[in-house]
């Protein structure tokens, strides 16, 4: 008998029991029976088992790439090879390395009128972030603020500046190529957080903030003298720094002086509680622009605004005050105007037109108020690299506002300006500056 195989057929032998002649039968073939050969097949995705005795395959699946090795590491002028490796199989494949990127930049205050403004800022994390959203790695600003950070490919990416204290500030899309060295000046204001604080008599308190806002809490008493002395406030100290003044729900007077001669104060918020504008209130307070006057005001008294040489409108919610004193506009910018609400008859004393107590008078709709200051911003599109960017706003020669551009931002902002007339100035180191006139018109 000669078997069978999966390829050719067997012979079986057949012997009569009787004569003893014999024949010969076919076996057939066997089916086949796979046999995987141990070692892998692969492509450049795959992988899988071939049978030693025909083309099946078993086990395919996508190769598992670590990794990878640099097996030629890249020089400043030669490229080099990063090798990845299959877990399963030992496949392998190549990508080119780049030389390393070397990105450095500059961490500033940029506060506006802050004590910091303009100073490096020191400790600030620089955390960068792949196109995907994953973290690949972070820098530290040095005592310079300066940082610097190593990019093994090029491509898009985000960095996020953080500072306990500061507003963060990111750059949503940083584009890192060959070129790219620096990203230059990044500036970080500071969050608001309390720079002063006291209290007044036996139930008053008073909140300086940094961004300059001084909150009034409680009641407070006359300052200075009825000859004129002012300085005695709580906050005397500060007048360089007040912008903003909120005078809190249920007082009912402000007292004599008290926030005289403040002359960054640009707006003024008074609660309908009060009844009482005390002599020289907010006397020589130059900054102020208007002021508005809710219905229960029913007393101005003396100089309350006298020397406010940029004061332009009063804005009277209710009817006319019953008590009135003298000098109380006296000072204030040319063509300032007492506004009374429009299309309001009220009960007792009437507004007059086309003057009041010698001030000219006009009508208002409530929302129409002016301004005192406006903000100036804008987009940038003279550039091609958005990086080292610097704007300022000029009034004849003189800088008044000056604000970095944050890497990677194509936009500014100036806030606090008063109505004028101004030079916007652009400027990026080796570029062409940019120059526009401002106008800037109260309604």
């Amino acid at each position: 008998m000669i078997p069978a195989t999966e390829n050719v057929p067997g012979i079986m032998k057949y012997t009569c029991t009787v004569c003893s002649g014999t024949k010969n039968g076919t076996i057939p073939t066997l089916d086949h029976v796979h046999t995987w050969l141990t070692a892998w097949s692969k492509n450049a995705d795959k992988h899988w088992h071939t049978c030693s005795g025909c083309d099946d395959i078993s086990d395919e699946a996508d190769h598992i790439w670590d990794t990878g090795v640099v097996t030629k590491p890249a020089t400043e002028s030669e490229t080099g090879i990063r090798t990845y490796t299959c877990t399963v199989c030992g496949a392998e494949k190549t990508e080119t390395v780049y030389p390393p990127v070397i990105l450095s930049g500059t961490v500033k205050d940029g506060t506006a009128e802050g004590a910091n403004s303009g100073k490096a800022i020191s400790g600030v994390t620089v955390e960068f972030f792949s196109s995907n959203g994953t973290s690949i790695g972070t820098a530290v600003t040095d005592a310079a603020g300066v940082y610097s950070f190593s990019f093994a490919q090029t491509g898009t990416y985000k960095c996020v500046f953080t500072k306990t204290g500061y507003k963060t500030v990111t750059a949503a899309s940083l584009i890192i190529n060959a070129d790219t060295v620096s990203l230059g000046t990044v500036t970080m204001e500071e969050e608001s957080r309390i720079a002063a604080q006291g209290t007044i008599g036996r139930s008053g308190s008073w909140v300086l903030m940094s961004d300059g806002t001084l909150t009034v809490s409680g009641s407070f008493p006359n300052y200075g003298t009825n000859s004129g002395d002012t300085g005695n406030q709580p906050w005397a100290a500060y007048k360089n720094d007040i912008k903003k003044v909120v005078v809190s729900e249920g007082i009912t007077q402000i007292g004599r002086y008290a926030f005289a001669s403040c002359p960054n104060l640009r707006e003024v918020v008074i609660p309908g509680t009060v009844k009482t504008l005390g002599k020289g209130a907010f006397e020589g307070c130059t900054g102020l622009h208007s002021i508005v006057l809710p219905t229960g005001v029913s007393s101005i008294a003396d100089s309350c605004f006298k020397n406010c040489s940029n004061l332009k409108a009063a804005y009277f919610y209710g009817t006319p005050p019953a008590t009135f004193g003298t000098d109380v506009f006296s000072g204030t910018a040319s063509g300032f105007t007492v506004y009374y609400r429009e299309g309001v008859r009220w009960e007792g004393a009437q507004w007059s037109s086309p003057t009041w107590k010698g001030y000219p008078t006009a009508t208002f709709v409530p929302g129409e108020e002016i301004s005192s200051v406006y903000t100036v911003s804008g987009r940038i599109t003279s550039f091609g690299t958005l990086a080292d960017i610097t704007v300022e706003l000029l009034q004849g020669d003189a800088v008044i506002r000056t604000v970095t551009v944050p890497a990677g931002s194509d936009t500014y902002t100036i806030a606090d300006v008063p109505a004028g007339t101004y030079t916007l100035r652009i400027s990026k180191p080796k570029h062409v500056t940019r120059t526009y006139t401002v106008v800037i018109q109260n309604p």
